[in-house]
């Protein structure tokens, strides 16, 4: 807060343009009363390649996932990431799997809670390869991020490229990616991140209207139409 106030809002005034990556983040630089005519929303954003459908089957294969319905986390193993709130709801739901991809110095902690809650409907894959990622996002029924901060969560608009519907925490810019193509959750709130999984878990309907949303609103966020807007 100290540099935020001083240095922080000297720099932010000596610089003609502020680029920010979501609307909230455009909220938080107004903060330190910044001309909003200086500030431009120029997102973060996917190849457009990403928006053809991949195959799941193999990931799904290799994994033994069967015909169980799986949600899909993905990202740096890193205590903020919050991973360990899905360990701490898992044992509420049969017949789902719960898949954590990624690598990072956070792992051991995260198997030595699914040993403690005698969680078996947990994954950890580790670093997955570009293709894998994607086969991933298309393999899984719901994405969810349950993250303690994000500017923007890039993975989140990832998993909508395969026309997934999203689960993301309440922080950040999360929500803002999400849009109308997810659902929100509060932070460190086992009661509501169950009552979001299983609204989505029970509403086949449900799923797919948002997974639909989710395309469409990933088709907004390419790099080409970023990039003309920044030019």
């Amino acid at each position: 807060p100290i540099f935020d106030k001083s240095l922080g809002k000297f720099l932010f005034n000596h610089y003609k343009i502020l680029c920010a990556v979501s609307q909230p983040e455009i909220e938080w630089i107004k903060s330190f009363d910044i001309d909003e005519n200086k500030i431009k929303l120029t997102p973060n954003g996917i190849p457009e390649e990403y928006l053809k459908k991949r195959n799941g089957k193999s990931f799904r294969k290799k994994y033994k996932l069967n015909r169980e319905l799986v949600i899909l986390s993905l990202g740096r193993l890193h205590k903020s990431k919050g991973f360990d709130q899905i360990i701490n709801v898992a044992n509420n739901f049969v017949g789902v799997r719960f898949i954590i991809a990624g690598e990072g110095d956070y792992r051991k902690e995260l198997e030595d809670l699914i040993k403690e809650k005698k969680v078996n409907n947990v994954a950890l894959t580790g670093r997955l390869s570009e293709k894998e990622k994607l086969e991933a996002y298309a393999a899984c029924d719901v994405f969810l991020h349950p993250s303690h901060y994000e500017a923007f969560g890039i993975v989140v608009l990832e998993a909508m490229s395969q026309g997934k519907p999203v689960i993301v925490s309440d922080q950040g810019g999360l929500p803002w990616v999400a849009g109308d193509a997810g659902l929100v959750f509060k932070i460190n709130n086992s009661e509501d991140l169950k009552e979001k999984l299983l609204g989505l878990i029970k509403d086949v309907k449900l799923r797919k209207n948002l997974g639909l949303k989710a395309y469409n609103r990933a088709k907004k966020f390419t790099w080409n139409k970023i990039t003309e807007n920044l030019e």
